[in-house]
This record gives structure tokens, C-alpha cells and sequence, in this order.
């Protein structure tokens, strides 16, 4: 069996997909019972927000330099998928000077 770069790709982010939702907290309004309220009407906002903050509550363990490293990396290769991404990470490419200035 040969493995392509590709394919370990996909398997990668099978396995960090399940990784995420096997160990994401629940979410407050589930935690309490309550019906979640929906961002917007058509539903697609309140799932990229649900996605935006699992990756958030797990980006605290990113405490070394190759790891943040990689986790950037894979951002920026995960914009293939995204519409507009390459606007996106133009405007971000832009600001990043200031925001390094900025850190400790």
C-alpha cells in the first residue's frame, strides 16, 4: 500500500476532526439544557461559529514553537478550501507586522 502526501493528509484531519468532537467540552446552552439561539436563519453561521470555537478552546495547548509553527502552516493550507481565503490572508499578511511589534 502506498501512501500519497495527500492521503495522509485526509487521514490527518479525519483524526484531528475526531480528536476535536470526541474532546470538546459541551457547549453552554447544552451544559444547561437550553435550546441553542441560532446565529442567523439560514444556519450556516452558527456551525462556522461552533467550529471556530472548538479549534479556539484547543489553541491554548499550542505552547511551543514548532507546534505553533505547524498550526500556522496548516491554516494557511487549510485556505485552499475556504472561499476568499486568499483575500483573507492578504489583509492578514498586511497587519501581521503590526501585531508582531505588538507581542511581548
Amino acid at each position: 500500500m502506498k501512501i500519497t502526501k495527500a492521503g495522509l493528509k485526509r487521514i490527518i484531519k479525519e483524526e484531528l476532526e475526531n480528536i476535536i468532537v470526541s474532546e470538546a467540552p459541551p457547549a453552554p446552552a447544552q451544559a444547561t439544557g437550553a435550546a441553542p439561539q441560532p446565529a442567523s436563519t439560514d444556519g450556516k453561521e452558527t456551525k462556522q461559529e461552533t467550529d471556530v470555537a472548538a479549534v479556539l478552546t484547543y489553541i491554548k495547548r499550542i505552547d511551543q514553537p514548532k507546534e505553533y509553527e505547524q498550526l500556522l502552516n496548516a491554516l494557511i493550507q487549510h485556505g485552499s478550501q475556504v472561499r476568499s481565503a486568499k483575500l483573507i490572508l492578504t489583509k492578514v499578511a498586511r497587519n501581521l507586522a503590526q501585531h508582531v511589534r505588538k507581542m511581548k
